[in-house]
């Protein structure tokens, strides 16, 4: 992770593998960064990097391509290569 202020590293994400990463997306406050990865999704805390949660959704979206959350973070879509492409899940 870069600071964008002057893009100096400021944390690496150690805790998994960083190969075969297809999307990622903060949540509205940037307390958290999805990250599809897999066949899965990596919820990350961002103030400390570590998982809050993986999530594995339905073999029957394809192979995981996207993630994207609702604008008020109480929700996030995984995009998917089959029909029905997505799956949406709320964020407790």
């Amino acid at each position: 992770m870069y600071s964008t202020s002057d893009w100096t590293q400021v944390s690496t994400i150690t805790s998994r593998p960083t190969t075969d990463v297809r999307g990622l997306a903060f949540n509205p406050d940037s307390t958290q960064l999805a990250v599809t990865q897999s066949g899965s999704v990596i919820l990350y805390n961002t103030s400390d990097w570590t998982i809050d949660e993986t999530i594995t959704p339905s073999p029957s979206i394809g192979t995981v391509t996207g993630v994207a959350y609702n604008n008020t973070g109480s929700q996030f879509c995984i995009g998917g290569d089959a029909s029905p492409y997505i799956a949406i899940y709320d964020i407790t």
